[in-house]
């Protein structure tokens, strides 16, 4: 179970890595 759930948030932040960039780019441009 936390094997899958750690693979699991890698492969998020992998496929999300442009939305994260461009989610802090907004708040540190608040």
């Amino acid at each position: 179970m936390y094997d899958i759930k750690k693979y699991r948030v890698v492969i998020g932040i992998a496929d999300g890595g442009y939305f994260f960039a461009f989610l802090f780019y907004v708040l540190y441009n608040k």
